[in-house]
């Protein structure tokens, strides 16, 4: 009887042990986060660059397929985004850029690409500039977020008031493609939005 008495606690601390070991269903914690964090909507929308009021614009959506459009110089550009996580978080939402080369030999991150004309159209023998890649500015700034389960963006980007020669005179193209990270990461990436600017 004393042997049994003995040994009962130590059989019982142990079969403990092999509990918490063997949990099937651990608290969920951001290192341990094997997902990619969600884009619940991503929408475009375009506005009058001189703030004229008009009915409210419909949305473009490239949550789920790619979208090209010919623009209006007259508009500027609203993307308006959401993604969750809710292992770990949103760390960042952002406006995808790629490396490309303007032919000299210069490689930079661009959304947004122009060569200005000299003279300007709609003359035949118009001379076209080096062509030039940035990325687009955005209004407000994009900021680093706290990882929030759930985060957003409402910006906007206005490349005709951006480039050196947006009046008319350049070819002037890019792309919005957006993309969420989570707090350990992980990243998803929208659809594209692909736009060029009428002359």
């Amino acid at each position: 009887m004393r042997i049994a008495t003995w040994w009962s606690p130590i059989v019982f601390v142990a079969g403990c042990l092999a509990l918490v070991a063997c949990d099937p269903h651990p608290i969920p914690t951001p290192s341990s986060d094997p997902s990619p964090p969600g884009l619940l909507a991503v929408d475009i929308k375009l506005e009058r660059r001189d703030g004229q009021p008009e009915p409210p614009p419909a949305s473009i959506s490239i949550l789920t397929a790619d979208v090209t459009r010919k623009i209006s110089r007259d508009y500027r550009i609203r993307v308006i985004a959401s993604a969750g996580d809710p292992q770990s978080g949103i760390a960042r939402i952002d406006l995808a850029t790629v490396p490309g080369t303007d032919g000299q030999g210069v490689t930079k991150d661009r959304n947004l690409s122009w060569a200005c004309y000299h003279p300007p159209p709609p003359r035949g023998d118009r001379l076209v500039g080096i062509l030039e890649l940035a990325a687009m500015v955005t209004t407000p700034p994009l900021a680093k977020l706290q990882a929030p389960s759930t985060a957003a963006i409402n910006v906007t980007v206005d490349p005709v008031g951006q480039v050196s020669c947006g009046d008319g005179t350049s070819g002037l193209s890019g792309f919005v493609r957006v993309v969420a990270t989570n707090g350990v990461g992980g990243v998803t990436a929208s659809k594209t939005f692909f736009f060029e600017y009428l002359e």
